[in-house]
């Protein structure tokens, strides 16, 4: 009898701690944002011609009616400058670790590699401040919204993604923990051209721009 009741204090004591107590694990979180430009007006290319592809669903009417990009039919002009956007310091290693792990999954499915760039570096990195200082993992900054804070730093941009989160060890445990994601994963492997990254006590941020 003495055992019976023992048995049954022990399981209202561990069904309390379940419903009521600390988590018995800690936490890990990840968030995904995309936006689009839509203010975006690319530069204006000579003798362009615009072609209109209709088409047909299993013969029916048309159901909707699409543009396919301007093309140009002169050769693009090339210059020996630099690209306006560097590469970050060799030192920084753990930022060069994300970039090859980055640019891996990228490759493993037909992407082009990313430029680690500076101006998304410090972006990236205030955000992850950002977030540290009210401890809190979002999206959301004082700095404006992440498109307003692509142009602040004066990346003129198409469109742009960030992930975040918080609380992953290193950056070997964040990418897997993206990479299991749909929506982290899907913007890791999107048409982007540039990327920067930040982390202050694991508050993580991957931002990415298209231009």
């Amino acid at each position: 009898m003495v055992n019976i009741y023992s048995t049954l204090v022990f399981a209202t004591t561990l069904l309390s701690a379940l419903v009521g107590g600390a988590p018995l694990v800690e936490t890990l979180g990840r968030r995904d944002y995309h936006e689009v430009n839509t203010n975006y007006q690319a530069a204006p290319r000579p003798n362009t011609v615009t072609v209109t592809v209709t088409k047909y669903i299993n013969g029916y009417p048309p159901k909707y009616v699409t543009k396919t990009p301007e093309y140009t039919s002169v050769q693009p002009s090339y210059t020996s400058e630099q690209p306006s956007y560097t590469a970050a310091p060799a030192g920084d290693d753990w930022r060069n670790q994300m970039l090859a792990k980055l640019n891996e999954f990228r490759a493993a499915v037909g992407k082009k590699p990313l430029t680690l760039d500076t101006r998304m570096n410090d972006m990236a990195q205030k955000h992850s401040q950002y977030q540290n200082s009210i401890q809190q993992m979002t999206h959301s900054d004082s700095a404006g919204g992440l498109g307003q804070r692509c142009s602040d730093v004066d990346v003129d941009w198409r469109g742009v993604a960030e992930n975040v989160a918080w609380n992953y060890a290193d950056v070997e445990a964040v990418m897997q923990g993206w990479r299991n994601s749909e929506g982290h994963y899907h913007n890791m492997i999107g048409d982007y051209d540039i990327v920067g990254f930040g982390e202050i006590n694991k508050y993580w941020t991957q931002d990415f721009a298209s231009l």
